[in-house]
């Protein structure tokens, strides 16, 4: 909690940071083990943030830059640590994604899928989302 007026809350989201009002009747108090439970993994749950941690594999594996409309990439989410929780995204949700770039620019036979306007900041620390 930030700040309140009267019933009207003013909070900072852990996972996006982002500063909302809400009533004090949507407020829960959180309880947890912080050895065992991490409230920003939580928090990002609950707001059903997505955002790509690793490529894992892509499929077809031949001749993957030349099938761009069934190019597909297994994605390990941010945050979604039981490999259930992986799944397969195709290219055209991923052109604009840094950590795809990464994996295209790194694996064998798909640099040419990285547009040049997107190599030169390619290994920066910025995170993005799907």
């Amino acid at each position: 909690m930030l700040s309140h007026t009267g019933s009207t809350y003013q909070i900072k989201h852990l996972a996006d940071h982002k500063i909302t009002n809400v009533h004090v009747s949507r407020l829960e108090n959180f309880r947890s083990d912080a050895t065992r439970v991490d409230p920003v993994t939580i928090a990002a749950k609950d707001q059903r943030e997505f955002i790509v941690e690793e490529i894992l594999e892509h499929l077809p594996l031949h001749q993957p830059a030349k099938n761009r409309s069934t190019l597909e990439f297994l994605v390990k989410w941010k945050y979604y640590d039981d490999p259930e929780e992986n799944s397969w995204v195709p290219w055209a949700d991923l052109t604009n994604n840094k950590t795809c770039h990464r994996y295209c620019y790194t694996t064998p036979g798909m640099r040419s899928l990285v547009a040049k306007k997107y190599r030169d900041h390619l290994f920066s620390d910025s995170e993005d989302e799907a």
